[in-house]
């Protein structure tokens, strides 16, 4: 698992990344609107807003997967957590178990006192 420090700066630099990204697409859509003012070729233009729109999509898409992953992940972590809770009771109860049998568990002596007094 990463480091938390990583992982802090990881994000920041995630969110810088989508603020770089919003300011290149604004910047696209003024390029764009300069393009339909010099009345450049509507083909050109479209495939520009095409290939704009498509780049938007992969953004759109890593960005969910990123949200996906880190709730995915956040849910892991909360179910490891509840079986180290469950692990611990268990081994808890189990050291509480084998403290009572060995405070009950006879001296090698007593047993073979037990042994004679049988005979």
């Amino acid at each position: 698992m990463l480091d938390p420090e990583v992982r802090a700066e990881l994000r920041r630099k995630w969110i810088r990344q989508q603020g770089q990204i919003g300011n290149m697409i604004q910047e696209m859509e003024r390029e764009l609107d300069r393009l339909k003012e010099r009345k450049v070729n509507p083909a050109f233009i479209a495939e520009k807003s095409r290939r704009m729109d498509l780049m938007i999509d992969v953004i759109n898409y890593a960005d969910e997967v990123i949200s996906i992953l880190i709730n995915e992940n956040a849910q892991l972590r909360i179910q490891l957590r509840l079986h180290e809770t469950e692990l611990i009771k268990e081994a808890t109860s189990s050291i509480e178990n084998l403290k009572t049998f060995l405070a009950k568990k006879e001296s090698p002596h007593q047993v073979n006192d037990i042994v004679n007094e049988i005979k």
